[in-house]
């Protein structure tokens, strides 16, 4: 049972990771080109719930915030400034999963 356990729980960090990855891949793409900001904000209510969930709570709090102004926002460009708030808690979750999986593999205080 503890390898079925092992294997799920590296199988659903590789897809946390991918996820992230990739959605913060299109936030990038968005920001630098002429890509309907608020389009892809709306999508961020059905992917985040979905996918990102289990994020630390801080980051997720930070995100849910960003990801609602963004929305809300009266224009392109403050849709834009929350959104590359959004993106840069996205960089931060990536860096803090990357990190946990390097301990996990390498267990260094072992």
């Amino acid at each position: 049972m503890q390898e079925w356990l092992l294997f799920a729980h590296v199988l659903a960090a590789m897809l946390w990771v991918g996820s992230v990855t990739v959605v913060g891949a299109f936030a990038v793409r968005v920001l630098r080109g002429d890509d309907d900001v608020g389009r892809f904000v709306a999508s961020l209510r059905v992917i985040g719930p979905a996918l990102l969930a289990p994020p630390p709570a801080l980051l997720l709090a930070h995100q849910s915030r960003a990801a609602l102004a963004a929305e809300r926002a009266p224009d392109r460009a403050t849709a834009a400034r929350h959104l590359r708030h959004w993106a840069w808690g996205t960089a931060v979750i990536i860096v803090l999963l990357v990190a946990a999986t390097w301990d996990m593999v390498f267990k260094p205080g072992l």
